[in-house]
């Protein structure tokens, strides 16, 4: 199908950097900001993965920016430890 998209493609890349714990179902905010970089609007998102230790993976993500925006920040605020 042709499906469009007005929204804002944001790549990038976690790292695990711990030697021996993995993660899973990262929660990450992001943080839209005006020209005077005051926090507009923030969404959360949950990316539902796992994060091998010492490992790096990229990530994208689909989001509906405010008019306003004029930058935009990205947070990993959550992360779940593994049991195995």
């Amino acid at each position: 199908s042709s499906a469009k998209y007005d929204g804002y493609l944001i790549k990038g890349k976690v790292s695990n950097s711990a030697t021996l714990a993995k993660f899973k179902d990262l929660k990450v905010m992001v943080e839209f900001y005006s020209q005077t970089k005051t926090v507009i609007e923030s969404k959360s998102f949950v990316m539902y993965d796992y994060y091998e230790p010492n490992s790096t993976k990229e990530f994208t993500l689909k989001v509906d920016a405010p008019n306003a925006m004029k930058g935009f920040g990205v947070f990993v605020i959550e992360a779940s430890p593994t049991y195995e």
